[in-house]
């Protein structure tokens, strides 16, 4: 039976960052703390627990991890005794003070079990409070030879700059869609069609993608775009409040039953009609077609194109970009999106 593909090997678009450490392994020059940054949906998270197996793997191959032996196996797992994950837990916000100094720092206290190294990853290192932060640093600042922290971040200004001072920072690239759409395609519960659409425009995210086909943004943006292009023949403010509805039925949907759930969902489509203006402004410069987001089987973006001055697409570009910035400040949707549109029919009009 052929054994598992490793972690460190399933990770797609980031060779740079997997060299670097190949490198750093070969020359003995590894460092005790990383901050990996990058879009989130990127590959990150996996990409830690993989450098994780790769270091614990203590089979004697020619190019480890194995993916086979006990250690590789634990860690792929999350339940290695030389390994420790540190997250948010389930209904809060932050990652706390208690997680630091009852966990993290015992953990890195005692010598490793098995290996030669302990590790302790960090995910969504933004979500560190000050406190917890700050008791963070203690171990930053005076590390234990045995102890490296992985830490990845989607947000890395929202860290304290003595964490971001003290930690090598690796940077993640946002995905090429064919990466995206090799991630999508290992879901058999997706459509390919679908999967392939959330591919183009997912800016290089596959968690992205994958989050505006369960929120039902990629759906909705489907069944409204053309009403949308018609502006100012269709309503705006009918419209305005299709979508307003739409979002607190997702909210009541969700799994939380928080109005959050649908704001993101909306975020996610305010996200998906900013890239279709984006084509729109570049259809107009001439762009090729591999650089669009969104096909044009009927001719129906090509003639919006035609319609809208350059000066006017940018400027639909930016009122979708307002529209974003207030949903993130908790503005009511309704309003937001009545605002948007208006503005949308006037500039195409």
């Amino acid at each position: 039976m052929t054994p598992p593909l490793p972690l460190w090997r399933r990770v797609l678009g980031q060779d740079r960052a997997r060299e670097r450490f190949e490198s750093a392994l070969a020359r003995g020059r590894l460092g005790h703390a990383y901050l990996l940054t990058g879009p989130e949906g990127v590959g990150k998270a996996l990409f830690a627990q993989g450098l994780a197996q790769r270091l614990l793997c203590r089979a004697k191959t020619a190019e480890p991890p194995c993916g086979a032996c006990a250690d590789c196996r634990m860690a792929g797992a999350n339940n290695h005794p030389d390994l420790l994950l540190i997250e948010v837990v389930e209904g809060k916000q932050d990652i706390s003070i208690k997680q630091v100094q009852e966990a993290l720092l015992p953990f890195l206290t005692l010598r490793p079990m098995q290996g030669e190294r302990r590790i302790v990853i960090v995910r969504e290192a933004e979500r560190l409070n000050d406190e917890s932060g700050n008791a963070l640093l203690k171990v930053l600042e005076e590390p234990p030879s045995f102890g490296m922290l992985l830490l990845t971040c989607s947000r890395p200004h929202a860290l304290l700059s003595t964490i971001r001072s003290r930690c090598q920072e690796v940077r993640f690239e946002r995905l090429a869609p064919e990466h995206v759409a090799s991630i999508l395609a290992k879901r058999p519960d997706l459509d390919p069609a679908v999967a392939a659409q959330a591919a183009r425009f997912s800016g290089g995210s596959a968690g992205r993608a994958v989050a505006m086909i369960e929120n039902g943004s990629l759906t909705k943006y489907g069944t409204t775009i053309a009403t949308v292009t018609c502006l100012p023949e269709t309503d705006p403010f009918a419209l305005a409040d299709d979508l307003a509805e739409w979002t607190r039925a997702k909210g009541k949907e969700s799994d939380s039953g928080k109005a959050e759930a649908g704001r993101e969902a909306l975020r996610d489509y305010l996200r998906l009609l900013s890239c279709a203006y984006r084509d729109v402004l570049l259809r107009r410069l001439g762009a090729p077609p591999q650089t669009l987001c969104q096909e044009d089987a009927a001719g129906a973006w090509a003639a919006l194109a035609q319609r809208i001055p350059v000066e006017r697409a940018i400027r639909i570009e930016e009122a979708i970009w307002e529209a974003r910035r207030r949903i993130d400040a908790n503005a009511g949707p309704a309003f937001v999106m009545q605002d948007l549109f208006d503005r949308v029919a006037m500039l195409q009009g």
